[in-house]
């Protein structure tokens, strides 16, 4: 129960909440985020840092580049997590600014699951 709590914490954030919907599909660096996200280095940094403290973030370096990507064992927390994406208009709308990202980064192939 406690990863469950843990989990609708994060979430109540909006900004967290729409991180995690990308962070689940695949992996991001914080440069992608902000212009995705129209949001600042500083404060997707903030929300990344307190999700990776909560157990829900891993990263991982990759040439010059740090990716972050969604993580959980609990199996209803990733369902929900799904149904919220399925759900949701805007993860159309984000993985459409996603795809459209230019951040020069990794080629996308090296940042899928």
């Amino acid at each position: 129960m406690h990863d469950l709590e843990k989990f609708f914490k994060a979430m109540s954030d909006e900004t967290r909440l729409r991180m995690v919907m990308l962070l689940h599909k695949r992996a991001f660096c914080v440069c992608e985020l902000t212009d995705i996200l129209g949001e600042s280095q500083p404060k997707i940094s903030k929300h990344l840092s307190k999700l990776k403290d909560m157990g829900f973030v891993t990263s991982e370096r990759k040439q010059k580049y740090i990716y972050h990507r969604f993580i959980t064992d609990n199996q209803a927390i990733s369902r929900m997590i799904d149904i919220i994406t399925q759900e949701t208009d805007e993860f159309a709308s984000l993985m459409k600014k996603a795809d459209a990202c230019d951040c020069v980064t990794l080629p996308r192939s090296a940042t899928e699951a």
